[in-house]
């Protein structure tokens, strides 16, 4: 299954964002909802530790040179 984000600005134009392609066991409602839900779970854990670690190296940089 792909999914897309798709909404309209405030402008009124229609926007599209592919979001990723995920493989769907059945089609029902709840396992596409688990499948979705899944996805976007994983994506912001990928997505909140590479914050971490870039935060994490800017404060180790940080206090390198003020030593």
């Amino acid at each position: 299954m792909a999914l897309v984000l798709r909404y309209v600005n405030k402008n009124g134009e229609l926007i599209e964002s592919f979001l990723g392609i995920v493989h769907v066991g059945d089609t029902s409602a709840k396992s596409l909802q688990k499948v979705i839900t899944l996805y976007f779970w994983i994506t912001r854990y990928a997505y909140q530790d590479s914050v971490d670690k870039v935060m994490m190296e800017l404060v180790i940089c940080k206090e390198k040179k003020m030593a």
